[in-house]
């Protein structure tokens, strides 16, 4: 969350909304890495593809009234963002559906959203005070607790609970294809809230990079399989 805020902070809405599609192919090849699932060239394949898509991004999108090199570092923290989530994905899954010796039962999604939250607020409290050190102090506006209010409510309490129980009732890999619904939503929501400047660009960008997902996550055919 912290990465995605930071990212914010200098790309595009729009931009951002693609780069955290990379979240399934990660899912994919943390799977690889920590669930000993087995490395196939579909997800050589697909990351390629992907990687393409994400290039495509960084040097033809279409929101040029963002400096380069801030778009850069923001997609940037964006991609770290969608990495994370990838890696608290898995972990999600495995706290939900396996028992510790010392508990009776997993985690519900709603023990998971608590105790997550309060160890996100022991790390980032002394962060966030070495920040405030520096920062001038005002009153916000109504409009900005109203935004503070949704974020708190909504985008992480209300969305956390239920994609929590999403992984745990269809598991972690279909749950993760649920992030496609963010770029249309991130691009409509940035061209009319931010006039943010749709393009081509991302939508080849989108192309790419979701095709590179599909082809990684697609099944082998009983003939590639025997070979």
């Amino acid at each position: 969350q912290v990465l995605f805020m930071y990212g914010m902070g200098f790309t595009a809405a729009g931009d951002a909304s693609l780069m955290i599609t990379l979240n399934p192919l990660f899912t994919a090849f943390l799977a690889v890495l920590f669930l000993k699932e087995r490395m196939t060239w579909r997800l050589l394949g697909g990351l390629m593809l992907a990687l393409a898509g994400v290039a495509v991004l960084f040097l033809a999108s279409p929101n040029t009234d963002i400096p380069t090199m801030d778009r850069w570092i923001g997609n940037t923290f964006i991609a770290g963002s969608a990495l994370a989530w990838a890696a608290s994905t898995i972990v999600m899954k495995r706290v939900m559906t396996q028992t510790p010796e010392d508990a009776h039962e997993p985690l519900s999604p709603l023990h998971l959203t608590v105790w997550s939250s309060v160890v996100g607020l022991l790390i980032l409290t002394p962060w966030a005070s070495i920040e405030a050190q520096d920062a001038s102090w005002s009153a916000p506006s109504l409009e900005a607790w109203m935004g503070i209010v949704f974020l708190a409510v909504f985008s992480t309490v209300v969305a956390y609970v239920w994609f929590a129980d999403g992984i745990r009732t269809i598991g972690a890999g279909p749950a993760a294809f649920y992030v496609y619904l963010v770029p249309p939503f991130g691009i409509l929501g940035g061209q009319r809230l931010l006039d943010e400047t749709p393009g081509a660009s991302l939508a080849v960008a989108f192309a790419l990079i979701v095709g590179g997902v599909l082809l990684a996550q697609s099944k082998q055919t009983a003939p590639e399989q025997a070979s």
